[in-house]
């Protein structure tokens, strides 16, 4: 074989590795664009198991954004509201989030203006982060909707987590 030919093999063999990795590296990239969108699901309702094994209708995630939260309205004898919520991401410093001052109540449809939140985190990981939300202002007697809104984590305006009160009452008959 001649130098040439040699060398034309060589570089029509670059040609067609080169190619090859742009056709294959932006069929991954469409297959990260499907499964974005497939995740960005901006409030889903789901059930997880308590300790018991039971499921639990009270649990609402919400994925948008970089940081997937999970809000449980946790059932009460008493005349309280505590929320426990599940922050996951891999990429924002979650501790950067006090919630009782980026958290707003709604009873129906009217926001709350008496009373307020504690925050108690129970750990201090930044990606991973486990807390209860107390509503610590008066619960109306009629409850017929509770909603839970978190403002501005990370780059999301809003997310909401709704309970109605046959789901809550239900739960609470339950214990």
């Amino acid at each position: 074989m001649s130098k040439y030919l040699i060398v034309l093999i060589i570089f029509g063999l670059g040609i067609a590795g080169y190619l090859g990795g742009v056709y294959f590296t932006s069929k991954a990239m469409n297959n990260i664009g499907t499964v974005a969108e497939q995740v960005n699901v901006s409030e889903t309702k789901k059930t997880r198991e308590d300790v018991t094994g039971q499921k639990n209708s009270l649990t609402i995630s919400n994925s948008q954004g970089a940081v997937v939260i999970s809000a449980t309205l946790l059932p009460k004898a008493s005349n309280e509201l505590v929320f426990e919520i599940v922050m996951n991401t891999h990429s924002t410093d979650l501790n950067q989030y006090d919630l009782s001052k980026i958290a707003q109540l709604y009873f129906g449809t009217t926001v709350t203006t008496l009373g307020d939140f504690t925050w108690e985190t129970m750990n201090d990981d930044t990606h991973h982060k486990k807390g209860y939300l107390k509503w610590v202002g008066p619960i109306p007697e009629d409850l017929s909707l509770i909603k839970l809104e978190l403002q501005n984590i990370a780059e999301i305006p809003s997310r909401s987590f709704s309970w109605d009160q046959k789901e809550y009452l239900n739960q609470i008959v339950a214990k």
